[in-house]
């Protein structure tokens, strides 16, 4: 008799909020629309609405007065993420009042399709005759698309950006990531980088060298110590001339 009576009691009271979302994944590419969907019945009607997302294992609440959000209203329940990023990668729950109590849905992750560039050089060295023209291929495959190209160069074992207004070099566009290097020269012989940035972040290549064969000798000068080879065989050939002359000018008038 108690029990029919707490039965009837709990029937006349209504019950919480049943909350439901449908799949325990949704996905969607980096930059667009997120829509999780979040369906409530109850009774009595429920009051309010409130998502919930997991941040370095603890709940939080989404905030909701963010212009990232929408949606999470008691007529429209559903969360809807406007252009998504890797930060929105997380577990989401939806949770709903009313006069009976609150409930929640199982949590469902969402995931953010896309990544940092993929950059490649296809080989680990290139070769250019001097004075002739070089181009080191990049091919770059990146979703969400790449926006920009950077080019670097290894200089005294520093990095550093190539200076795609010199004139040598073009190429090293969102289009034409190669790089082409007019006029090749003995200062061009170094490593290069290809990097390409998306909204997501920047992804390089491997370090590839370009060898430049021929030019002008370099063997006369040493660089290490500041001597000049060539002047000491200058030097050298007047020291002969001198001394030929003087023993010239001695033995005059000798007969032999």
């Amino acid at each position: 008799m108690v029990d029919l009576l707490v039965q009837i009691q709990m029937s006349n009271k209504g019950y919480v909020p049943n909350v439901e979302i449908p799949r325990k994944q949704y996905s969607v590419n980096y930059g667009s629309q997120a829509t999780i969907p979040c369906t409530i019945t109850a009774n009595p009607t429920h009051t309010s609405v409130q998502w919930k997302i997991i941040v370095n294992g603890q709940e939080q609440n989404v905030d909701m007065q963010n212009d990232k959000y929408s949606g999470g209203t008691v007529n429209s329940p559903s969360l809807v993420i406007a252009n998504a990023q890797k930060g929105d990668e997380t577990f989401y729950i939806c949770t709903a009042f009313n006069g009976v109590g609150p409930r929640r849905s199982i949590q469902t992750f969402l995931r953010v399709a896309g990544d940092v560039p993929n950059v490649e050089i296809p080989r680990k060295q290139y070769s250019v005759n001097y004075g002739s023209q070089a181009t080191i291929p990049c091919t770059i495959t990146a979703n969400p698309s790449h926006t920009s190209v950077q080019w670097k160069i290894i200089v005294n074992g520093q990095e550093q950006n190539v200076d795609m207004q010199n004139d040598k070099y073009s190429g090293g566009t969102v289009n034409s990531p190669s790089l082409v290097i007019a006029n090749a020269q003995k200062g061009d012989e170094t490593f290069y980088i290809c990097t390409a940035f998306n909204g997501v972040g920047r992804g390089r290549s491997i370090q590839t060298f370009l060898r430049v064969a021929g030019g002008p000798s370099t063997s006369a000068f040493h660089p290490s110590s500041g001597h000049d080879s060539s002047r000491d065989h200058s030097q050298s050939a007047d020291n002969k001339n001198k001394c030929y002359k003087h023993l010239k000018k001695n033995l005059k008038g000798y007969k032999f």
